[in-house]
């Protein structure tokens, strides 16, 4: 493997894909949960299907990047999908329950307690107009910009309560799905931050390109 190809984007997002996976397999008493609480129907044995086709999707298509049998451009929509789909599954339940939502949000201790019940109400619009931007393609680069901004606020709020030892679920995915602690709030963020800024990168690369070629007709 030569040094560029080590430290390529295709090659960063293929061992983005795999961490998440030995990520999503370490928290499986957490994951399965979530997955019957988006769809009851499902119950026990079929939330465990969908486990394990979705572990064996994740390292397929980051071996797949990784090799480069799919390019940039597919690699580039795996992150929009990925994405969007975090941003929307967190939206919904916020926008069906801003109560819980602002309760959750107390249980930082951090915020001001007047900001607690505006943001409540607003930030599961802006997730879920982000989650249009990534996966339309309508302003993209903003979206995405976006996208870095929140994650690093959520970084901020879940480390800091990790630090303070506060006992308290996330919230992230609304207050009714909400079972992880906020360290595994923490590490998981790290992964969309990571896709984020790799999407970032992508879309700053296809517009030089663009430009280029605009250049040279």
């Amino acid at each position: 493997m030569t040094p560029n190809k080590r430290f390529s984007l295709s090659s960063l997002t293929a061992a983005s894909l795999f961490g998440w996976t030995l990520f999503f397999v370490l928290t499986f008493n957490d994951v399965q949960p979530a997955i019957i609480a988006l769809a009851p129907f499902l119950a026990e044995k079929g939330s465990l299907a969908v486990f394990c086709l979705l572990a064996v999707l994740f390292s397929a298509t980051g071996l797949l990047i990784f090799l480069e049998v799919l390019g940039a451009s597919y690699a580039k929509a795996v992150l929009r999908v990925l994405l969007s789909a975090v941003f929307i599954m967190a939206a919904i339940p916020k926008i069906l329950d801003p109560a819980g939502f602002a309760l959750d949000i107390s249980h930082y201790d951090t915020l001001p307690r007047f900001s607690v019940n505006l943001i409540a109400i607003t930030l599961p619009w802006v997730e879920a107009l982000i989650a249009v931007s990534l996966i339309s393609g309508f302003m993209d680069r903003g979206g995405v910009l976006l996208t870095n901004l929140l994650m690093v606020a959520f970084l901020v709020l879940t480390g800091q309560a990790w630090m303070r030892g506060l006992d308290i679920d996330c919230g992230c995915f609304g207050h009714a799905g909400a079972r992880e602690a906020v360290s595994k709030a923490f590490l998981r963020d790290v992964f969309f931050i990571f896709w984020s800024v790799l999407l970032f990168a992508y879309l700053r690369k296809e517009n030089g390109r663009k430009l280029l070629e605009g250049q040279a007709a």
